[in-house]
């Protein structure tokens, strides 16, 4: 199996990668906190503007209180200057009772007096008990759900924020589409792409470029400092005029080349000087030759002048064959020992390593024979030794 190379070029495409996805997390994390700050941005506006209609609503109510009007006339201008007040985009509020959950207000009159509880989202739910679920807890709260929106085929999302006013059993109620939103978080998201892509493709190109101008070169330098070292000298090194690193490798490259080819240079030198010496030896031996020829003939020719002043024939001269090399007989295969005085076998002896009386120790002095062959010495008369001549053949040998 072919192992992944992991080249200068793949590192180079792996960073730009590694900054497209970087990019990309940061862009994501970009817009969810854009879409937050959105939604937050308009719960907050739409808190604001109940809580102001509550603090109207309170205004009649203590104006009621102190005497200055009646409860239901209280209860009619505080509606009525709610279904006056208008924000944003043509929004409004509705009042919607908690006793039975018809609207009391509507800038809409034909929907005074309808049962909210019978209207119904299209995921299913009551309006009714949306409204409600959003103040069940703490009297106030907010509340999404789709709504249908002029101008649009479907139901668009819709934000809300509901406040209960307890003397009244009413319960306030304002909202928003956030379909809005949306918009701006996909346009923000459309910008954030175009401007990744953009980016990834210089990025890219550059990256390209710069893997263009290190990868190959550096290969090719790789290349020839592998025939260099393989002892092709002839090959030819790129990219030395260049003033980056790649300029660096290739530099030292040649170096290694110049090396390389002083060492050839040197070489050849020694073998055409070792060659000159061994031609000048082989002159010289055959200078040698030649004069102890001329000396050898010169000497047959005066051994052959006296042979003819002396009236013999001349001795003609032929070379002599070489004698045999003599072989030399090592001493202990001419002296060897009797079987009688070798050691017996364990095979005829049992006891062979015991003492034996029949064979006693050998104790060497220079009365004892080493050998046979000295017992058949030539004995010569002790006279021998002290007379100046040498004894007669009878003297030595008698009989």
């Amino acid at each position: 199996m072919t192992r992944f190379k992991l080249t200068i070029g793949r590192k180079i495409y792996a960073l730009v990668a590694i900054g497209f996805i970087g990019c990309a997390l940061i862009s994501a994390l970009g817009i969810w906190q854009l879409n937050q700050s959105l939604q937050e941005q308009k719960r907050v506006e739409l808190r604001h503007l109940v809580e102001a209609a509550v603090k109207l609503i309170q205004h009649e109510h203590e104006e009621a209180t102190a005497g200055k009007q009646t409860m239901e006339e209280a209860r009619a201008k505080a509606a009525h200057h709610l279904s006056a007040m208008r924000y944003g985009d043509n929004d409004y509020f509705v009042i919607q009772s908690k006793a039975d959950g018809t609207i009391v207000m509507h800038p809409r009159t034909e929907m005074i007096g309808k049962d909210m509880h019978k209207m119904k989202a299209p995921d299913g739910r009551t309006m009714g008990a949306i409204i409600e679920g959003a103040v069940k807890e703490r009297g106030f709260g907010y509340a999404t759900y789709d709504f249908p929106k002029a101008g649009k085929e479907k139901p668009q999302p819709k934000l809300a924020y509901v406040h209960d006013f307890a003397p009244w059993q009413w319960m306030i109620v304002t909202g928003v589409y956030i379909d809005d939103l949306n918009a701006q978080v996909f346009a923000f998201i459309r910008n954030m792409l175009i401007i990744i892509a953009a980016l990834t493709l210089v990025g890219g190109a550059i990256s390209f470029a710069v893997a263009r101008t290190i990868g190959p070169p550096i290969r090719k330098v790789g290349d020839t400092m592998h025939q260099l070292a393989a002892g092709n000298i002839s090959q030819e090194i790129g990219y030395t005029e260049r003033r980056d690193e790649v300029g660096d490798v290739a530099r030292a490259a040649l170096s290694f080349k110049e090396s390389l080819q002083r060492i050839e240079a040197i070489k050849g030198e020694q073998q055409k000087q070792e060659a000159n010496a061994l031609r000048q030896r082989q002159d010289d031996m055959r200078q040698i030759a030649e004069r102890i020829r001329s000396s050898v003939g010169s000497v047959v020719e005066a051994m052959q002048t006296l042979s003819a002043s002396a009236g013999h024939a001349p001795p003609t001269w032929h070379p002599q064959p070489r004698a045999p090399a003599t072989i030399l007989t090592p001493r202990s295969a001419i002296f060897r020992k009797p079987r009688a005085m070798c050691r017996p076998s364990p095979a005829r002896s049992p006891n062979w390593h015991r003492p034996s009386t029949k064979f006693p120790r050998k104790v060497p002095g220079p009365t004892r024979p080493r050998h046979p062959h000295y017992l058949q010495r030539k004995i010569r008369p002790a006279s021998w030794r002290n007379s100046s001549q040498p004894a007669s053949a009878s003297a030595i040998f008698p009989g």
